[in-house]
């Protein structure tokens, strides 16, 4: 951070903040003459500076008072002054901070105790110190999440309650390396799941950290001039419900520096697409005004499907030179109230149709007033829904909102009036035909159907409220949606939802009005589960490592996203998988590469359906059934 040493009579130097790369390289220009004081955290935070000179928000370990002065002074009366004149680059003003503790050789544990342990190590099998691992349980009833810390040979340690067993994942993080998981095979696998009988250890668990890979390059205009302050983003190209869409691999954007240089780094290695934003306002971020220009794709065009990918590998650099693109570009405003008829003066937001087709979903932020007039500038043609939130409460209910379809051809689109509604409810209760399930170990949620009715922006789709007596509350829902339940105790499946006695379980249902909500909801659930297992082999018939089952419906009008017809899930070491839970059907089972899965992908892509259908099996599934089918894997 930069500001001005002293006060200076009629001067204002606004607080100037740059951010480190992966190789704690800063660089901050823009200044203006004068003498200043230069200081960084003493602890790494991440800072963003807040449009309009509204001044910074910080966050992340340490306090915001604990900051080192050049040349390394904790007090600014002991600091350093750097002149700085028209033209000056000042090189070499370097800061050396505290590492992070590592922890000392830790107590033996009790002889009575399992435990579980390993070391988190580099991909030349060195020790990583410091590293934060984390031992997270799977299913409902086990026991709760432990965190360490690696110590000076890489070594952590979790000791279990006694007589206690469970299945786990342990997953590791540190500054400088890509989170790694044990038995990760790719940067999107979750790893390997852990299972530890009661009171027997697990040891030699090791996690391998990689090093991220990097993109850098300059950005520049068409005259070829370097352009400062625009904001660089990299994409990975993933299906997300049945579409190709860009998907952003990190979570802010890189500003260009006064040299229009940018770096974005902590990528894991694979195909990234590079893209320039300018004359936007996203979250706390807002990127250079350049009417004019449009997002650019590297290697140069405004459309995202003509970009042409980088090929990055671990703890190496890609560069990638380009110039933003021209494009005819317009405003889009109007004023926004909600239900009471008060302004809007947040949560406004501008994106692409998914009726466009677009394949990047970048979201505009607007210039909000006081009064709730807002406006959207450097907006190229395209079809767009405008969404507005207010008031969201907690988890169950999603407040108010709206939505409406902007089609922007070049001209301004202005005089837009808004006004939020409350949306529709849903109450009811969850019933189970033997024995009982804890609320905690229930998660229902209302899945968009159309997600330009929904507005997605301010958060995630409501999980419902569900009290002791099994009785839950929705509220605030907009556009069309399917009630979902997304997790069940082991052993239970969902039987039926039913609507004032009408079985709605697959059903689209219409909400936004008072008038649309639903008051007399029954969740059916069961303990007579179905279950598919078996063994995933080569075509030579030994067992694979590493790959994962898919089952999916004959009948493709079910497989849609988030269906309960559809399920994926990884197979151990010795290619075992299992399946529970479907309903009874007309099935398909396959088995692919577990990393096809990916961490957070739902199993909905169309295409990869058929392309399993020649090499699976077809089963079907009567009630309750338990059947046993041996794959093989497909070569994709």
């Amino acid at each position: 951070m930069v500001e001005r040493a002293g006060p200076v009579e009629g001067v204002a130097l606004p607080l100037r903040v740059g951010r480190t790369d992966d190789l704690g390289q800063y660089r901050i220009g823009g200044l203006v003459e004068g003498r200043v004081l230069v200081s960084v955290f003493a602890a790494a935070r991440n800072i963003v500076m807040l449009p309009n000179g509204a001044g910074v928000m910080t966050n992340g370990p340490g306090g915001n008072g604990e900051r080192l002065y050049y040349p390394g002074s904790g007090r600014p009366s002991q600091a350093e002054p750097i002149t700085v004149t028209a033209g000056d680059e000042k090189r070499a003003v370097d800061f050396t901070v505290p590492a992070p503790p590592v922890p000392a050789a830790r107590p033996e544990p009790p002889r009575d105790r399992a435990v579980i342990a390993g070391r988190t190590v580099g991909s030349d099998g060195r020790a990583i110190a410091g590293a934060q691992v984390m031992l997270m349980p799977i299913g409902a009833g086990q026991v709760t999440p432990q965190f360490d810390v690696s110590d000076a040979d890489g070594f952590y340690r979790f000791t279990l309650p006694p007589r206690r067993g469970a299945t786990f994942r342990i997953s590791a993080q540190r500054a400088a390396y890509l989170p790694g998981a044990y038995g990760q095979r790719g940067p999107f696998d979750r790893g390997d799941e852990v299972v530890v009988a009661a009171d027997a250890s697990q040891t030699n668990l090791d996690i391998t950290l990689l090093r991220p890979a990097a993109i850098a390059g300059t950005l520049f205009d068409d005259t070829g001039d370097p352009i400062d302050g625009a904001l660089v983003r990299a994409f990975t190209l993933q299906t997300i419900a049945g579409r190709r869409r860009l998907v952003e691999a990190r979570g802010a954007g890189v500003p260009t520096d006064d040299l229009g240089r940018y770096r974005v780094s902590g990528l894991a290695p694979g195909e990234y697409v590079v893209a320039a934003f300018v004359g936007q306002i996203t979250g706390n971020e807002a990127s250079v005004s350049l009417p004019g220009y449009a997002t650019t794709f590297f290697p140069g065009t405004d459309d995202a499907a003509q970009s042409q990918s980088i090929s990055v590998v671990p703890a190496q650099e890609a560069h990638a030179d380009f110039s933003l693109v021209r494009a005819k570009t317009a405003r889009v405003a109007g004023r926004a109230l909600d239900v009471a008829g008060d302004p809007i003066t947040g949560g406004i937001a501008l994106l692409p149709s998914r009726r466009s087709g677009a394949i990047l979903a970048a979201t505009f932020g607007a210039r909000i007033d006081p009064d709730g007039r807002f406006e959207f500038t450097n907006v190229p043609a395209g079809e767009y829904v405008l969404q507005i939130s207010r008031h969201r409460q907690a988890g169950w209910n999603e407040g108010e909102a709206t939505s409406l379809f902007v089609n922007v051809t070049g001209s301004d689109v202005t005089d837009l009036e808004l006004r939020t509604s409350r949306g529709s409810s849903v109450a009811g209760r969850i019933v189970i035909d033997t024995g009982s399930v804890k609320p905690g170990d229930l998660e229902l949620s209302p899945v968009p159907v159309d997600p330009d009715l929904v507005p997605t922006f301010a958060g995630p789709p409501a999980h419902a409220l569900i009290d002791d007596r099994l009785h839950f509350e929705l509220a605030g829902l907009q556009g069309p949606r399917r009630l979902r339940i997304l997790r069940l105790p082991p052993g239970v499946a969902l039987e039926a939802i039913r609507a004032n006695g009408v079985d709605v379980t697959d059903a689209i249902l219409p909400f936004g009005r008072p008038d649309q909500s639903l008051d007399d909801v029954e969740i059916v659930l069961t303990r007579r589960v179905t279950a598919i297992d078996g063994v995933v082999s080569d075509g030579h018939g030994h067992p694979v490592d590493g790959a994962a089952a898919v089952a999916f419906p004959v009948d493709s009008t079910q497989r849609y996203e988030r269906s309960r017809f559809v399920a994926g899930v990884q197979a151990d070491r010795s290619g075992h998988y299992r399946v529970e839970g479907l309903p009874p059907g007309e099935y398909y089972i396959a088995a692919i590469d577990r990393r096809s899965l990916g961490a957070d992908r739902g199993v909905d892509d169309a295409d990869l359906f058929e392309s399993l259908v020649a090499g699976a099996a077809r089963v079907t599934l009567g009630d309750a059934a338990h059947i046993t089918v041996a794959v093989r894997l497909v070569d994709r």
